[in-house]
C-alpha cells in the first residue's frame, strides 16, 4: 500500500453540484443518471489552510481523563481533543445566515432539527466505512447578522463566494466556540448556486442541497474518483471498480461512494466488503441505490468498496483527523452533551470547580466588576447566553496590554482546565470582570478595552494577567494560522516602534514562520478581512507598509502595501530561541531602519505614504509553528 503524502499546499475546494452524484467533470466520470457535472475546483476555505493544520492547544495528544459526563462534579477537569473513550473529536459549527434560519422556519422546523441529524449521519457513515478512531462532534449552529456583512463588506452570495468570507465573518467566536470545521449555510434565495463547495476548514451550501456527507470529505482530504493516480488514495470508488491503470471502468454498476458518485453511503475502504444479502438490506435502508447488483456480481458474489493503491478515503481521513481535531482548541467540555443553567438567559458563576458552590448570577445584557474576591473557578451558561471573563476589572482598560480576556460559548467546569488547554495563564480565583450577553450581541463579543484589537483566522492574540503587560501574537503548536494586533494610538511621522521580542518553540519540527511589524496601515482593513497567515498578519490591500521577520526563511524584508518587497532582503535569522531581544522600527517620511538586538539589519529608503497611520504587529504559522511575543510596545516620537 502507498503511504499518503498529501502535499503542503492548499487542498483545493470541491463542488457538489445538485444532483444525486458528483463526478470529475474532464475525467471519464459515471455514466446514468447519477452523474452529475462539476464546476471548475478553486481554492475554498479562502485562508490556505489545508486540513491538515495543527493546533493543539495542550500539545499532549492524550485522551481525556476527566469524568467527562458533562456534570463535572467529580473532576479531575482535562480539556482534550479527544472524548472520554478516547475517540479523536473533530468540533463542526453550523454558520447560518438569518435568511436561511428564516426558510428553515418556514419548513417548520426548528435550526436543531433541522441540522442536528446530518452530524448523526455522518458519524453513522464513518462507522460503517470502518473508520472508528474519531468522530465530528456537532456544537450547534452561529447565526449571522448584518454587523458581520458590515464589517467585513461582504455579503451572502454563491457557495463559492460564501466559502471564502465565511471565516471573516465568524473571526473571533470561531476561538469560542473551538470549531475545527464550519458548515456555512445561506438561503436557497441567497446562495442557491452551480454546486456546494468544501475544502480546508470550510464548507459551503444552501438550505435545499446540503451534500455534507461529500464537502466534509474534501475538507478531511478527499477527492472524487480517482483518474489513474497511483500516488494518492484519496478519492471515492465507483461500483463498477476501477481499470488496471486506475481509472473508472466505463460499463458495470452506477453510482459510487460518497466522494465519488455520492449515492453509496461509506468512505471508499478496500476493507469493506459486502455480501449480496448486506447490499440488499443496505438498499432497503437507503444507504445504497437500487439496482441488479446479482447480475453484476453473480450469486454469491461480493462488492468490495475501495481499492488499496486508488481509492482508500477512510484512511485518508484517519490520517487527517487528528490534525483537523487540533486545529482549533476545543472549548466544549469533552463527554458533554449540553450542561445549561436553569434560566437559558442568565449565567451561573461558581467559586468551586464542578459547578459548584454558586457565588452569582449575570443574565443577558448584565456585566460585573469588581470580581476577584468572588474567586470564580467555573461557569454555567444558560442556552441563550455567551460569557465574556476579563482579568482585568476594567475590561482591559486598567493594564497596559489589557489582560486576559477568555469567551465561553459553552459551560466550563474548570476555568483552570480550559485555560491550560487553550495555552493562557490560569484565571481560576482572578475573574476580575464579566459580561453575559446573547450570541448575536457583536459589540459586547468584541468589548474588550486594552490598547490592542486583535484579529486572527483562528485562535487571536492575548494578553498576558501576570505582568500586564506580554502580548503573545501567535502561540506555538498553532497551525495554519495568522494574527494581528492593532495599537490603539497614532503618531505623525517620524516616530519609533520599539519593543521587546521573543520566538520560541518547543518539539522536534522546526520554527516557522514569522512577525510582520507594520505601519502607516489602514486599520479598517482588518476589520474587513482576517488576517492572512502566508503573508505573516500583513494584509495586502495596498496600504501600509511592513517590516518582515520571517524565521521559516532566515529573512527580513520591507514590504509595500500590496506586500512586495522594497529593495532587497537581508538574509539572516531573527529567531531568539526563547530570549527578549530589542527591536526598534524608525520609520521616517523617507526610509525605514530595523535596529535587532542592538544591530542594524535593514535600512531602506522609500517615501512613506501618510495617508494612514495604523501600527500593528502581526503573525503567521504554517505546517510548522512558533510562538511570537512582544512586551512593552510603544511608540515614540522622533
Amino acid at each position: 500500500m502507498h503511504s499518503l503524502r498529501l502535499p503542503r499546499a492548499v487542498i483545493s475546494a470541491l463542488a457538489c453540484v445538485p444532483l444525486a452524484a458528483c463526478v470529475i467533470i474532464d475525467g471519464s466520470g459515471l455514466e446514468g443518471d447519477d452523474a452529475g457535472t462539476e464546476a471548475s475546483d478553486t481554492t475554498g476555505d479562502g485562508d490556505g489552510d489545508p486540513a491538515t493544520g495543527d493546533g493543539d492547544g495542550d500539545g499532549d495528544g492524550d485522551p481525556a481523563t476527566g469524568d467527562g459526563d458533562g456534570d463535572g462534579d467529580l473532576g479531575p477537569f482535562v480539556y482534550s481533543e479527544y472524548d472520554p473513550d478516547g475517540v479523536a473529536m473533530i468540533d463542526a459549527l453550523f454558520v447560518l445566515t438569518e435568511a436561511a434560519v428564516a426558510e428553515i422556519a418556514d419548513q417548520g422546523q426548528t435550526p436543531e432539527e433541522f441540522l442536528d441529524w446530518r452530524i448523526d449521519d455522518l458519524n453513522a457513515a464513518l462507522a460503517r466505512s470502518l473508520v472508528d478512531s474519531s468522530v465530528v462532534r456537532s456544537l450547534g449552529y452561529h447565526v449571522l447578522s448584518e454587523d458581520d456583512y458590515q464589517r467585513t463588506g461582504a455579503w451572502p452570495g454563491p457557495t463559492d463566494f460564501n466559502i471564502n468570507a465565511a471565516l471573516g465573518w465568524l473571526s473571533s467566536y470561531r476561538a469560542a466556540y473551538g470549531a475545527d470545521k464550519l458548515l456555512i449555510i445561506g438561503s436557497t434565495a441567497e446562495s442557491q448556486s452551480p454546486a456546494a463547495w468544501g475544502g480546508g476548514a470550510v464548507s459551503s451550501y444552501w438550505v435545499e442541497f446540503l451534500p455534507i456527507n461529500h464537502e466534509f470529505g474534501h475538507c478531511m482530504g478527499g477527492s472524487h474518483c480517482n483518474e489513474g493516480d497511483p500516488d494518492n488514495y484519496n478519492f471515492g470508488f465507483p461500483l463498477a471498480g476501477y481499470d488496471e491503470d486506475g481509472s473508472p471502468n466505463p460499463s458495470g454498476l452506477t453510482g459510487g461512494t460518497m466522494m465519488c458518485g455520492n449515492n453509496v453511503n461509506f468512505f471508499s475502504n478496500p476493507e469493506v466488503t459486502l455480501t449480496l444479502a448486506q447490499i440488499e438490506a443496505y438498499v432497503d435502508e437507503g444507504i445504497m441505490p437500487a439496482q441488479d447488483y446479482a447480475a453484476a456480481l453473480g450469486q454469491g458474489g461480493t462488492l468490495q468498496l475501495g481499492d488499496p493503491v486508488y481509492a482508500n478515503m477512510a484512511q485518508t481521513w484517519r490520517d487527517n483527523e487528528l490534525p483537523a481535531a487540533r486545529s482549533v482548541p476545543t472549548a466544549k467540555y469533552p463527554g458533554d452533551p449540553g450542561t445549561y443553567y436553569a434560566k437559558d438567559d442568565c449565567a451561573g458563576f461558581y467559586a468551586g470547580e464542578g459547578y459548584t458552590d454558586l457565588a452569582f448570577e449575570l443574565c443577558s445584557g448584565e456585566t460585573a466588576q469588581d470580581l476577584a474576591d468572588q474567586s470564580i473557578s467555573s461557569v454555567m451558561l444558560g442556552r441563550d447566553v455567551h460569557v465574556n471573563l476579563y482579568t482585568d476589572t476594567d475590561f482591559g482598560a486598567g493594564s497596559t496590554c489589557g489582560g486576559i480576556l477568555e469567551r465561553l460559548a459553552f459551560s466550563s467546569p474548570s476555568l483552570e482546565a480550559i485555560c491550560k488547554h487553550h495555552g493562557l495563564e490560569n484565571i481560576d480565583g482572578v475573574v476580575a470582570a464579566a459580561a453575559v450577553y446573547p450570541p448575536i450581541d457583536r459589540a459586547t463579543h468584541r468589548m474588550f478595552e486594552g490598547r490592542f484589537a486583535f484579529y486572527s483566522s483562528g485562535e487571536p492574540p492575548f494578553c498576558s494577567s501576570i505582568d500586564g503587560e506580554t502580548l503573545t501574537v501567535l502561540r506555538d503548536n498553532v497551525a495554519w494560522t495568522g494574527t494581528a494586533a492593532i495599537i490603539d494610538q497614532t503618531l505623525a511621522l517620524p516616530y519609533s516602534i520599539e519593543f521587546d521580542y521573543r520566538s520560541q518553540h518547543v518539539g522536534a519540527d522546526p520554527a516557522a514562520d514569522g512577525i510582520s511589524v507594520f505601519f502607516a496601515k489602514d486599520p479598517l482593513a482588518y476589520a474587513s478581512q482576517i488576517p492572512p497567515r502566508e503573508n505573516l498578519g500583513f494584509i495586502a490591500d495596498g496600504s501600509g507598509y511592513a517590516i518582515e521577520l520571517n524565521i521559516w526563511t532566515n529573512q527580513v524584508s520591507l514590504r509595500d502595501g500590496d506586500y512586495m518587497t522594497i529593495g532587497q532582503s537581508v538574509n539572516t535569522s531573527t529567531y531568539t530561541d526563547g530570549a527578549w531581544v530589542p527591536v526598534r522600527v524608525d520609520v521616517a517620511l523617507d526610509g525605514v531602519t530595523l535596529w535587532f538586538d542592538g544591530q542594524q539589519l535593514l535600512s531602506q529608503a522609500v517615501a512613506i505614504d501618510e495617508s494612514h497611520a495604523g501600527v500593528g504587529i502581526g503573525a503567521g504559522s504554517g505546517l510548522y509553528t512558533s510562538e511570537f511575543s512582544v512586551r512593552n510596545f510603544v511608540l515614540v516620537p522622533g
